[in-house]
């Protein structure tokens, strides 16, 4: 005798409960998703200061559970350098 259990997965609801920050932007549309489809969420990440960053972006799913994502980041020093030799000339104008 074979036992089968079937899980039928009917609409689901996406909701995105993170606010914005000044280190981490998420874009999200809150959606309904229909079997077999996916939904994309784009993480921007700002490092602001040269410490490490940890967040947590919480996914509502259809109005009842959360599932929790873990962001983590590290801002570093800003090293500007010069990769050729720029001429720049004056000229002097007299009116």
């Amino acid at each position: 005798m074979q036992n089968n259990k079937t899980l039928v997965l009917f609409l689901h609801s996406v909701e995105c409960l993170y606010d914005n920050t000044s280190h981490l932007n998420v874009n999200f549309t809150a959606n309904v998703i229909r079997p077999g489809a996916a939904a994309q969420a784009v993480f921007t990440f700002y490092a602001r200061e040269t410490i490490s960053y940890e967040e947590t972006v919480s996914f509502q799913l259809n109005g009842l559970s959360t599932h929790d994502v873990s962001i983590t980041g590290e801002g570093t020093e800003l090293r500007v350098s010069a990769t050729a030799q720029a001429h720049l000339g004056f000229h002097e104008f007299h009116g």
